[in-house]
């Protein structure tokens, strides 16, 4: 068995192995920074080389006539084909130092535009050189009068609290109108916006969500917003009973009334933190003598207030003694 490891040892291609293990052992951060030297020096060659590549790059239509707006949008993009050292073409930011500018100026109504090398434009401050375009070849611009409006925004929400809960306080909806702005033609069109229809069940707490809103042609109308704001108080529902007396009104100075009973059980219902306000004060009670029912000696009770809350009371006449 040990004859046989050191024939095996003295292999050549276990010594090769070795001194390779050996090799990279012993001082392997410097090979390391070695390498990355050597890579360096390779893309730094290599990017001093000429590149031929395909870019996309923006299209702009500058300077539009004062009172007038694009129609149809024209293509955002424009595919071309450039000639460049490769240092060049990794520094250029092709979203925005390099584009096609047109200026909107030199029409007033519609004009088909051929797209060609006079409109590149190259503020990246390095040499590149375009070649050919792709496409679009031509793009058709269509002017129309300028619209500005304010539309209503239809809410298109329900929701339903749960047993045992009650809203409180007012309903919002922020905004509650939009700006629209785009071709006339367009903009005329669009006599409110509405928000995307959802509905919702048992609700236990308050809330406060965004709605987005159906954009009506979004590609040629800008909107102000494209969402609102919708926020409502939820809180467990509670009730509270008191006694309101009843007061006697149109009375002659020369009858004595006597009702019975004197005064009527209140009972609101409603958020518990509102109904901790509401007092026998909230409430007029009355009973016009001049409707006493001689025969059934009873007087109609009304009952007025200005509070929003559920309420209802016990007594819908009294009955009246005179003495």
């Amino acid at each position: 068995m040990n004859k046989g490891k050191k024939i095996l040892s003295k292999s050549p291609t276990v010594r090769l192995t070795r001194r390779i293990y050996d090799s990279v052992k012993v001082n392997f951060a410097l090979k390391i920074i070695f390498l990355i030297i050597g890579i360096a020096l390779w893309l730094n060659i290599n990017l001093q080389k000429d590149f031929e590549t395909t870019v996309d790059i923006p299209i702009r239509l500058n300077n539009i006539v004062s009172g007038k707006t694009l129609l149809n949008p024209i293509p955002e993009k424009a595919r071309i084909k450039i000639r460049s050292k490769g240092k060049n073409i990794l520094m250029s930011d092709f979203s925005k130092d390099v584009y096609f500018e047109i200026d909107g100026s030199t029409f007033t109504d519609s004009a088909t535009i051929k797209i060609n090398m006079d409109y590149f434009v190259n503020s990246s401050g390095t040499e590149l050189e375009p070649l050919f375009i792709f496409h679009p070849q031509e793009i058709n611009v269509v002017y129309d009068d300028l619209m500005v409006t304010r539309v209503p925004v239809i809410l298109d929400y329900k929701f339903t609290p749960a047993p045992g809960y009650v809203t409180s306080g007012k309903f919002r909806m922020q905004p509650d109108s939009v700006t629209i702005r785009g071709p006339e033609s367009k903009v005329r069109l669009v006599k409110n916006v509405r928000t995307l229809s959802i509905r919702e069940e048992d609700v236990t707490a308050g809330f406060s969500k965004e709605l987005d809103l159906i954009l009506t042609d979004p590609g040629r109308l800008i909107y102000s917003e494209k969402s609102v704001t919708i926020s409502q108080e939820v809180v467990r529902k509670g009730s509270v009973t008191f006694k309101a007396p009843i007061r006697i009104t149109n009375k002659p100075e020369s009858m004595n009334i006597l009702l019975d009973p004197i005064a009527v059980d209140i009972t609101v219902v409603g958020p518990v933190s509102e109904l901790q306000n509401v007092t026998s004060d909230d409430f007029s009670v009355t009973a016009d003598a001049r409707e006493l029912d001689n025969i059934t000696n009873k007087i109609p009770v009304k009952v007025e207030t200005n509070l929003t809350l559920e309420w209802e009371y016990s007594a819908k006449e009294v009955r009246a003694v005179q003495y």
